[in-house]
């Protein structure tokens, strides 16, 4: 009886160290899959890989013009906008990048919680959510861009975003090009990034186009066109307070504009203060067909 208890007593123990050895060499091809060897992982730094949140800002009450035809009008906007993006993260983000790279996309709207035709666009091909904001009716500004930009924040409060995550912010009554493609395709490479905690590896964490709607530029300026832009959620939280001269809340039609204050920010917080990360200039078109208010016409940028 005793040699019978004492074989069952290895026998477990054995079993528990199998097991243990078993998990740990589990645990240690998971990490060597992610980690290549030719990474730090083998001195035991760990990756800080982002959610990437796709946010298309939409307002289908004008502030200056509330009639039915221009409702109409933006509807078919939103929803040809829309319906470009989904199409574009189903053909960049396949069912493989996926698993890797979390992607949302988000619409947001500013004229309050209600329903609209924008919830039927939940659940449809891609991950998709609405939010509604009042922020249409600030009393703060009246500037179309801030209200944008207060929109984007109310996105990163009400989803928990985290600092490291990225945002692709786009105008929901512009559309994506089906052949060019080159924001898309940045967006695409970006995510297959390795991301390393307290490295210098020069990750990417901003793709924008300098310039403006009109004139366009390859290379840093003191604008940018927000009508596309991606940026990572540290430098959107820290807006408010990053150029003095021209804070958020409590903007004015005479000081600097939002493009001015995409760029400043992102120059100071990313490009020109740190040498931990890049911003990507787009070289080129970017494949957005965009019609601000001055507009009569679509223009691809």
């Amino acid at each position: 009886r005793m040699d019978f208890k004492r074989r069952g007593c290895i026998s477990t123990k054995l079993g528990v160290k199998l097991f243990t050895l078993f998990f740990f060499c589990f645990l240690f091809i998971l990490m060597w899959d992610i980690y290549p060897a030719n990474t730090e992982f083998m001195r035991f730094t760990w990756t800080i890989q982002p959610k990437i949140f796709f946010v298309i800002t939409t307002s289908i009450f004008n502030v200056t013009t509330q009639g039915e035809t221009d409702v109409a009008r933006r509807k078919r906007q939103y929803k040809q906008g829309i319906k470009s993006l989904i199409n574009a993260t189903n053909r960049f983000f396949n069912s493989t990048d996926k698993m890797q790279w979390h992607y949302h996309i988000l619409i947001v709207e500013n004229n309050g919680p209600r329903g609209t035709f924008l919830d039927d666009f939940v659940n449809r091909r891609a991950p998709v959510s609405v939010l509604y904001t009042n922020n249409n009716n600030s009393p703060n500004t009246s500037n179309k861009g801030m209200k944008e930009l207060l929109d984007i924040q109310a996105c990163i409060e009400h989803y928990h975003m985290q600092p490291q995550d990225l945002i692709v912010k786009m105008t929901g009554r512009y559309f994506l090009d089906k052949f060019v493609t080159n924001f898309m395709q940045n967006v695409a490479a970006v995510s297959k990034q390795t991301w390393m905690s307290g490295q210098s590896n020069k990750a990417t964490m901003a793709i924008m186009k300098y310039g403006t709607f009109t004139k366009p530029k390859n290379s840093p300026r003191d604008e940018v066109v927000t009508g596309l832009i991606m940026l990572p959620v540290f430098v959107i939280r820290a807006m408010p307070d990053c150029d003095q001269s021209h804070r958020l809340y409590g903007y004015t039609e005479n000081t600097s504009n939002v493009e001015t204050t995409f760029a400043k920010c992102a120059q100071e917080m990313i490009g020109v203060g740190t040498n931990q990360y890049n911003i990507h200039a787009v070289q080129g078109k970017m494949g957005v067909w965009v019609r601000p208010a001055r507009f009569k016409h679509y223009r691809m940028i």
